[in-house]
C-alpha cells in the first residue's frame, strides 16, 4: 500500500484493516484526502470544476475494488492539485489513469472506457490514452531492466544507466505532450513516496529523480517539488553524506534558532511600521542544496551565509519595495546581492526580491520579500490557470502558457544533448531545432533516429540482419483496443511511435532503398549488401549503359564491337576482365565515357588515316582550350593534346606520343599507358618540354580520403565552388570500415598575362601550383578529411622507372 510523506498528505485517521475486512462492500473515499484535494481546488478553480473533480473522486470509487489503487488514484490527484499546472480535464484523467489503464497490457478496458467517455467527455479519455501509451513503453523497458542477471552488482548498474537513458528519450519523444509531461511528474512523485521499494528500485528511482525529474521541477519553477525530489534522492544514493549533513543542519539549527526568531520579529516590527501586515519565516535551504555549498566552501558550515533564508510575504507588489527600502535602511546590503526577479522575472515565472544583508552581530543573511501569489508560484509553478481553447485535435494552448511550455521545450532540448553527447542547437532556433526523434520497438527500447527516418533507417538501427530482411513495418497505437497499422518502407517516423519491423526471408535491399534512407548506417548496410549480392545486376546494368552511350557516340552496338577492341578499352583502364569494368559502371564508380574514350582510341589506331592536306591544317586559334600548338624541331604548328589518362601538369616530366591523326598526345613520363606504347612503338615517342607549348587550361584528378558522414560531398562540393573553379567529374564510393573515397577532377585555368605584385608575368606552372596547392589546402581542412593528393593511380611506381 502506497504512503504518504507528512509534508504532503494528511491521514484520513481510519485504520487500514477497515477496507479489507468489507472488500466486498463499496469503497468510501478517505474523508481527509478527498478534503484536502477539493480545498487546493477550491483555491484556483472555479467552482464548476472542482464539481467535475468532486464528481471523478465518487467515480473512482466506483472503478476500483482496491483500497491501495484507490487511495493512489486520489494521491495523485492531490499531487497534481498541488502543482497548481493542470486543469480539472487533467486532474481527473491523471486520477482515473490508474483504474481505467489496464496494469496487463496497459491499454484502457473498453468498458471503463466507454464510463468515463460518457461521464466525463472525450478529452479525459484521450489524455488517459496518452498516459497508456507511456505507461506501456515504461512497462515493457521495466521489465526486461528486472530480468535476472549472473552479476547483479555490475549488471544492475548498466542497466540503471540504460534505464535513464531511456527515459530521457522517452520524455524527449512527447514533443508537444505538456500535460503527459506533468502526469509522469505527478506518478514519480507517487512511487518515490511509496513503502517497501527495494535496493534497486530505490535506487533506480533516485537517480531518475536527481537526473530527469529534478531538472524538470526547476525548469516549472516548482521549488517545493524540486527540493523533495532532490532531498530524496541524496539520502537513496549518498546517505552518509546525508547523515552528515543532516547532523550538521541540526546542530546549528539548536544553535542559531533564537537568532532567528530574533530577525523574524524584527522583520514583522518594521513591515508594521510602514503600515504593512507581513508574514515573515526563517527556512533552512534543502539539505540538498546545503550540501553543494559546503562542498565548495571545505566543510564549513558557518561559513555558508545563506544557510537560511528570511522570507518576507506581503500583500501587493508596491509593499515588496516598500518593505525592501525599510530593510535597507535598517541593514547594510552586501554589494552586488541585489537581485529584482519582480521587474525581471525568471524563464519558469518565478518572481521575488532578494537581498544579502548585514543583519544582527553582523552575520549576513539573505532576505526574500514577495506576495503570496509569487510565493504561490515559487512553490508549486507559474502555469496555474490552464486551460485549452477549443477542443479535440483542434485544441490551441492558451497564449499565457506560452512561457511555460518553452519551459519544457527547452528541457526537452537539454535532455537530447546530454544523451546524445552532441552539441545541440539553442531553444531559439524554433520548433526545427530539435532534428532528432526516437522511436521504440515493441519490447520498449528506443531507438535515436534522424528526422526524416523511414522503417528501414529504423530496422538497421536494431540489427543488420533486420535490415536486409525488412519487407514492412506496423505503427502500434494504444488505446482502448491497441491497432497495427502497416505503413510503406519510405514511410517517415515520428517521435513516440512504436514500430514493428515485418521481414521476409526472401526480402532484400534494392537500389532503390537509397532513394528515401537518412541514416549513414543503413546507407552503408544497403550498398555493402548490394555489393555482395548484386554483381550480376550490376555487370547488367553496366553493359546496357555502355551499349547505350556507344549507339549515341555513333560507335554501334556493344555485341558487334571486336573483342580486340573491348580487351584494349579494358586493359588501358587497368581492368583484369570485361566483366569487372561493366559491373563498376553498373555501381557508379566509373563513367560509360571513359570507357567510349578508350575504344574510340583503339579505333583509330587501327584505322590508317591519311595526312590532311597543308591548307587543311586547324589553325591554332580553332584549337580547343585544353589543346595546343606545338614547336617540335623547328616545325611548329603541331597540334598538341594532354592525355586524359594520366593528366599531366607542369611542371611533370613529359614524353609525346605521335598518334595517328590526333597529333602529338602529351603524358607523363610515368604514365602506365605510356610504357605500353613505348613497348609497341617507341618511335613514335618524342621529347617535348613545357615551354614549348602554350595551354591555359588544365584537368588535375584528386583522391580525397574521408571519414564518411553526411554532408561531406557537400563540404567539398562548397569550397571548389568557392574558389570558382569547375569540377569536370567526381565520384565517390566507401567502404566497410566507413572511409568515403571521393574521385574529382578539377578543371584549373590559368592565364599568360596574369601577373605578381612586382609586376612580372607569372608562369602557368607557378599558377596551376597556386591553385592546386590552394584546393589541397581548403579540402583537407574538412572535417573527417584525412588525406588530399593527386590521383596516381594511371603512373608507374617511383622503383618501376619511366
Amino acid at each position: 500500500m502506497t504512503t504518504l510523506s507528512p509534508n504532503t498528505a494528511a491521514s484520513d485517521g481510519e485504520p487500514e484493516e477497515a477496507g479489507q475486512a468489507i472488500a466486498a462492500a463499496p469503497l468510501v473515499p478517505p474523508a481527509a484526502l478527498v478534503e484536502r484535494l477539493l480545498a487546493t481546488l477550491r483555491r484556483y478553480l472555479p467552482p464548476s470544476d472542482v464539481e467535475l473533480v468532486s464528481s471523478a473522486v465518487e467515480f473512482a470509487a466506483t472503478a476500483t475494488t482496491s483500497e491501495a489503487t484507490l487511495r493512489d488514484m486520489l494521491t495523485v490527484g492531490a499531487i497534481l492539485a498541488d502543482m497548481h499546472l493542470v486543469d480539472a480535464t487533467g486532474i481527473t484523467a491523471g486520477m482515473l489513469q490508474h483504474a481505467a489503464i489496464d496494469p496487463a497490457s496497459h491499454t484502457v478496458d473498453p468498458l471503463l472506457g466507454e464510463r468515463i467517455l460518457n461521464e466525463f467527455g472525450v478529452d479525459v479519455l484521450a489524455l488517459i490514452e496518452s498516459i497508456a501509451h507511456f505507461s506501456a513503453l515504461e512497462s515493457r523497458r521495466r521489465s526486461r531492466q528486472q530480468q535476472p542477471t549472473a552479476r547483479p552488482r555490475v549488471i544492475n548498474a548498466q542497466a540503471r544507466h540504460a534505464q535513464l537513458e531511456k527515459v530521457r528519450k522517452m520524455f524527449i519523444s512527447m514533443g508537444d505532450a505538456p500535460r503527459v509531461v506533468i502526469f509522469k511528474m505527478a506518478d514519480h512523485l507517487l512511487r518515490v513516496r511509496a513503502s517497501g521499494l527495494s535496493p534497486d528500485e530505490a535506487t533506480l528511482l533516485a537517480e531518475e529523480s536527481r537526473d530527469i525529474y529534478a531538472p524538470l521541477a526547476a525548469r516549472l519553477g516548482m521549488a517545493r517539488v524540486e527540493s523533495e525530489l532532490e532531498d530524496r534522492a541524496f539520502a537513496q544514493l549518498e546517505p552518509d553524506e546525508y547523515r552528515r549533513v543532516s547532523n550538521l543542519v541540526e546542530q546549528v539549527r539548536r544553535e542559531q534558532q533564537t537568532y532567528i526568531d530574533r530577525v523574524c520579529a524584527i522583520l514583522k516590527e518594521e513591515a508594521a511600521k510602514i503600515g504593512i501586515i507581513a508574514e515573515v519565516s526563517g527556512r533552512y535551504k534543502h539539505l540538498w542544496s546545503i550540501y553543494r555549498k559546503l562542498q565548495r566552501n571545505g566543510w564549513d558550515i558557518h561559513e555558508v551565509y545563506d544557510l537560511i533564508a528570511f522570507r518576507v510575504i506581503v500583500p501587493t507588489v508596491q509593499d515588496c519595495y516598500a518593505m525592501l527600502g525599510q530593510v535597507h535602511a535598517l541593514w547594510t546590503p552586501k554589494e552586488d546581492r541585489i537581485k529584482d526577479f519582480i521587474a525581471h522575472r525568471k524563464a519558469n515565472g518565478y518572481q521575488s526580491l532578494h537581498t544579502t544583508v548585514f543583519c544582527l552581530d553582523n552575520r549576513l543573511a539573505e532576505i526574500q520579500i514577495r506576495t503570496a501569489e509569487m510565493h504561490r508560484n515559487a512553490e508549486y509553478g507559474a502555469a496555474m490557470h490552464w486551460y485549452y481553447k477549443d477542443v479535440g485535435d483542434n485544441a490551441q494552448l492558451d497564449k499565457n502558457l506560452g512561457p511555460w511550455v518553452k519551459q519544457i521545450r527547452d528541457w526537452q532540448l537539454d535532455l537530447q544533448q546530454r544523451t546524445s553527447g552532441q552539441e545541440m542547437p539553442t531553444a531559439e532556433a524554433g520548433a526545427g531545432a530539435m532534428a532528432r526523434i526516437f522511436v521504440f520497438t515493441p519490447q520498449g527500447d528506443v531507438k535515436d533516429l534522424p528526422l526524416g527516418s523511414t522503417p528501414v533507417d529504423f530496422a538497421y538501427q536494431i540489427h543488420t540482419k533486420l535490415g536486409d530482411h525488412c519487407a514492412g513495418a506496423r505503427i502500434i497505437t494504444s488505446g482502448p483496443q491497441m491497432t497495427k497499422r502497416m505503413v510503406p518502407l519510405d514511410y517517415l517516423l515520428e517521435s513516440g511511435q512504436i514500430v514493428e519491423i515485418i521481414t521476409r526471408k526472401d526480402a532484400h535491399p534494392t537500389r532503390d532503398w537509397l532513394k528515401f534512407v537518412r541514416t549513414h548506417a543503413a546507407r552503408t548496410h544497403i550498398n555493402r549488401y548490394l555489393k555482395q549480392h548484386e554483381r550480376d545486376i550490376y555487370i547488367t546494368i553496366g553493359r546496357e549503359r555502355l551499349d547505350s552511350e556507344m549507339r549515341k557516340a555513333s560507335l554501334g552496338t556493344l555485341e558487334a564491337l571486336s573483342e580486340e577492341v573491348l580487351n584494349a578499352a579494358v586493359q588501358q583502364l587497368d581492368y583484369h576482365t570485361a566483366e569487372e569494368m561493366y559491373a563498376d559502371i553498373g555501381g557508379d564508380t566509373l563513367r560509360p565515357s571513359a570507357v567510349i574514350q578508350a575504344i574510340q582510341a583503339k579505333l583509330k589506331s587501327m584505322a590508317p588515316v591519311a595526312p590532311p592536306p597543308e591548307e587543311e591544317k586547324p589553325a591554332a586559334t580553332a584549337l580547343p582550350t585544353s589543346d595546343a600548338v606545338l614547336n617540335l624541331a623547328g616545325v611548329g604548328g603541331l597540334l598538341a593534346k594532354l592525355a586524359n589518362c594520366c593528366h599531366p601538369l607542369p611542371p611533370d616530366p613529359i614524353v609525346g606520343y605521335i598518334s595517328r591523326g590526333r597529333g602529338i598526345v602529351i603524358h607523363q613520363a610515368r604514365c602506365r599507358s605510356l610504357q605500353r606504347l613505348r613497348e609497341r612503338e617507341a618511335e613514335r615517342l618524342v621529347a617535348v618540354d613545357w615551354q614549348q607549348m602554350r595551354l591555359d587550361r588544365f584537368a588535375a584528378p584528386l583522391i580525397v580520403l574521408a571519414n564518411d558522414r553526411t554532408g561531406l560531398m557537400r563540404d567539398v562540393t562548397q569550397q571548389i565552388h568557392e574558389m570558382k573553379l569547375n569540377m569536370q567529374s567526381v565520384a565517390s564510393q566507401t567502404n566497410r570500415k566507413g572511409v568515403a573515397t571521393i574521385s574529382l577532377t578539377l578543371q584549373l585555368n590559368v592565364s599568360p598575362t596574369r601577373k605578381a605584385e612586382d609586376g612580372t608575368v607569372i608562369p602557368a606552372a607557378a599558377q596551376v601550383k597556386q591553385l592546386l596547392d590552394e584546393a589541397i589546402r581548403r579540402i583537407h581542412a574538412i572535417r573527417d578529411v584525412f588525406l588530399v593528393q593527386r590521383d596516381t593511380r594511371a603512373l608507374v611506381e617511383e622503383d618501376g622507372g619511366a
